[in-house]
């Protein structure tokens, strides 16, 4: 069985590497430390408010069932790189799991909820 420590490396590239913060987000979300990946992420968001920094918090809030700020961090991380598919891709799943009520804490997601999630975005975006 996937768990959301298993479906990390989809989430993140090398391209957000190029922050020490960020990286340490990665490593203690690994490790299922939330708090500290949530701690580096807004340090992260401090020195250099980049879409991955707010895409990597996004993930962190998402992770523990907090879907309100996942998805405002998703948005503001599309805000600043429209172009960039992998936070519409993670809101949409985010907005599935809320509306449904699907919790990862309690191993239901998130790859059933994120797949339902890029579906009905994509639905309801690419006419």
């Amino acid at each position: 069985m996937l768990d959301e420590n298993s479906l990390l490396p989809f989430f993140f590239h090398d391209s957000i590497f190029t922050s020490r913060h960020l990286f340490k987000a990665y490593k203690a979300t690994k490790r299922g430390d939330f708090v500290v990946a949530k701690a580096m992420a807004e340090a992260a968001i401090k020195l250099d408010p980049s879409y991955e920094a707010f895409n990597v918090l996004g993930i962190c809030f998402g992770i523990t069932d907090d879907f309100e700020n996942a998805i405002a961090c998703f948005e503001k991380s599309i805000s600043i790189q429209p172009m960039q598919n992998e936070a519409a891709f993670n809101r949409a799943g985010a907005i599935v799991m809320q509306e449904r009520g699907v919790s990862n804490l309690a191993g239901e997601g998130p790859v059933p909820a994120i797949a339902i999630g890029v579906l009905a975005w994509a639905n309801d975006n690419l006419k």
